[in-house]
């Protein structure tokens, strides 16, 4: 930080611990308030990778944030960036179609079968077909943190 206008050096007081403590943090926001007791915005990112966080009601909000944001980290996959234009978002949001597949990448994609179209009748996760093995997938993506396996 450049001195002020009379030379005088800028100092600032840091209060997020993961700054220059945990690979590919950012920044962003440390806070407190009566509903939301101790929260965490961050930022990191990792080999182009940007991820944002936020943990709130915590005693560990740092330690939250880590193991969130490793667990975010250790779960993207090629299949990820391959069904990345398949993805839909809430609030009116995008996804850029830009994707860099090599030939054979695309000839695998292509040659997968068609996705069941959904349109069995269902209200909860026992209907399904496949309700045991999606239960396991699920509690095993899901970070401790948040209640699951992962």
């Amino acid at each position: 930080m450049p001195a002020d206008p009379n030379g005088k050096t800028r100092t600032f007081k840091n209060t997020n611990r993961l700054l220059g403590a945990y690979p590919g943090t950012i920044g962003l926001k440390t806070g407190e308030t009566p509903w939301a007791d101790k929260v965490l915005l961050g930022v990191t990112e990792q080999a182009g990778r940007r991820i944002y966080s936020v943990v709130m009601h915590s005693d560990d909000h740092f330690g939250d944030t880590r193991e969130l944001v490793d667990w975010a980290y250790s779960t993207y996959s090629i299949e990820d960036r391959w069904l990345r234009p398949l993805y839909a978002e809430e609030g009116g949001g995008g996804i850029s179609t830009d994707l860099n597949l090599s030939d054979s990448h695309e000839r695998r994609l292509r040659a997968m079968p068609s996705l069941d179209d959904g349109r069995w009748n269902t209200s909860s996760l026992e209907d399904l077909p496949k309700a045991e093995a999606i239960g396991r997938w699920i509690r095993g993506a899901i970070p401790g943190v948040a209640g699951g396996d992962g």
